[in-house]
């Protein structure tokens, strides 16, 4: 997750958070209530956005391609070992250097 879609969660948190507690008082919680929930969506939203971001991000094909732009590094993927995804994503990169067996 870079700074750009951190900021961009917390501008839509902030832009939601104040018709939903507006609402939810409408609705006949306490404000002291709707304050408590707020500030736990808040301090749970963050980590579990960045914990599936995390997960999606540091896949093996993902790190294999990343690896493979640097100039210089050579990704060498063992076909027994490596998932097909991953095969297929380091000789779909036009930057890596390709070994002939």
């Amino acid at each position: 997750m870079n700074r750009q879609q951190i900021e961009d969660l917390a501008r839509t948190v902030l832009k939601t958070g104040g018709p939903l507690s507006a609402l939810l008082v409408q609705l006949g919680m306490q404000p002291g209530t709707v304050t408590t929930i707020l500030t736990i969506a808040l301090a749970l939203v963050p980590p579990i956005v960045g914990y599936v971001w995390g997960l999606l991000a540091h896949t093996d094909a993902n790190q294999a391609v990343a690896a493979s732009t640097i100039p210089g590094v050579t990704v060498a993927v063992n076909p027994s070992a490596a998932a097909q995804p991953v095969i297929d994503a380091a000789l779909a990169n036009t930057n890596a250097v390709k070994l002939e067996p």
